[in-house]
């Protein structure tokens, strides 16, 4: 995770950069990488239970939130400013997250996969209406 915040903090220090076209593009291939260095590790402390202190009464861990947390995080900052990197890995690590985090909460309800769907559906929704939304003009 440490790795992802640095690629992360040189990726908008590179894009910064207005006298260098080379830095810019520099900072393309650092916002692919920071998402994923940022989020697999998130994603292994859940898959290995390694940091399970338990946040809701539904048994919850605080890892399974603040991997769902970052999930939709990287998903909407990347609206704003079409960052299809951010965009990509959050919905990628989002739905590999929710997939996992169904089956092992939910196994003997038959209803998570349609649950799964309309809230994918919900999100595309969102996603499609977050820039009009935002803009104060129409």
């Amino acid at each position: 995770m440490i790795n992802g915040s640095i690629f992360f903090l040189l990726g908008f220090l590179a894009e910064k950069s207005v006298n260098s076209c080379s830095l810019r593009r520099i900072s393309i291939v650092l916002f692919w990488l920071a998402p994923s260095h940022l989020l697999a590790p998130l994603f292994y402390l859940v898959v290995e239970h390694k940091w399970q202190w338990s946040a809701l009464p539904t048994g919850w861990a605080l890892s399974e939130i603040a991997l769902i947390a970052s999930d939709l995080f990287f998903t909407f900052a990347s609206i704003p400013r079409q960052m299809k990197s951010f965009f990509f890995s959050g919905l990628f690590y989002l739905v590999v997250s929710l997939v996992w985090l169904t089956q092992e909460h939910f196994r003997d309800n038959v209803i998570w996969p349609a649950a799964i769907f309309a809230v994918g559906l919900l999100l595309i929704g969102l996603t499609w209406r977050y820039p009009k939304i935002m803009n104060k003009s129409t």
